[in-house]
């Protein structure tokens, strides 16, 4: 069954769950490793490689793509759509990186696209 451990500190939870299975006589000894969820986004389109990666603390739009492995040759670094939810921001690389544009921070499930450049 569950058993519900938020609010508690990692060894107060440990303890519990390692009671309960105790308790109900599955184990006689019981070792509990408590893993936090892992946070991702993703990255699309014209990067090195794109996919899902994990999400660390305070990551901005630029560490992202370099995380991707940089752009490809027919990357448009001016056009850069961050995807939250249903709202898609536009944000130009070229003005990050001169300090014109703020390095949005990322956050858990949003998605980077980075549009191809229009060849003639």
């Amino acid at each position: 069954g569950n058993v519900k451990v938020a609010g508690l500190s990692n060894s107060e939870a440990q303890k519990l769950i390692e009671q309960k299975y105790i308790a109900m006589e599955i184990y006689k000894f019981v070792t509990v490793v408590l893993v936090p969820p892992e946070y991702e986004f993703s990255v699309q389109g014209e990067v090195l490689k794109p996919g899902p990666y994990p999400l660390t603390r305070d990551m901005t739009l630029t560490q992202a793509i370099g995380r991707a492995g940089r752009f490809t040759n027919f990357a448009n670094q001016e056009k850069i759509q961050l995807i939250r939810g249903k709202q898609t921001r536009v944000y130009n690389y070229k003005k990050i990186l001169q300090g014109k544009e703020p390095d949005p921070t990322i956050k858990p499930g949003d998605v980077i696209v980075v549009a191809q450049t229009w060849l003639p």
